[in-house]
């Protein structure tokens, strides 16, 4: 007799009491914004968020302050989405300074 293998996508048992550290795109802040051309960098507080304090810096392509600001729901996670993140950084002081200069760039 074979066993027989589920795989799931999660990190953790269904079953466990521990909180995903993944963000919920609709509860959010927007913390800071910085545009360049039709380019923004975007730093935004997600409160279930359990890494880095919940903060993600992101660059977004084709995008205004006024458009971000608008957003119901914002995935800092990569998508084929055009209110998707172009790139991501490390939310300190040197990741927006990086984010600063590829926004400026492309």
């Amino acid at each position: 007799m074979g066993r027989i293998f589920q795989k799931t996508c999660s990190l953790y048992d269904q079953e466990s009491n521990v909180i995903a550290p993944n963000p919920n795109p609709i509860n959010f802040k927007i913390l800071k914004v910085e545009e360049f051309g039709r380019n923004l960098v975007a730093q935004i507080a997600y409160p279930d968020c359990i890494n880095f304090e919940g903060i993600k810096i992101c660059v977004f392509k084709d995008m205004s302050k006024i458009e971000i600001e608008s957003l119901y729901s914002i995935d800092p996670h990569f998508s084929e989405g055009s209110q998707s993140p172009f790139a991501r950084f490390k939310p300190n002081k040197e990741g927006w300074q990086f984010a600063c200069i590829l926004a400026r760039n492309i």
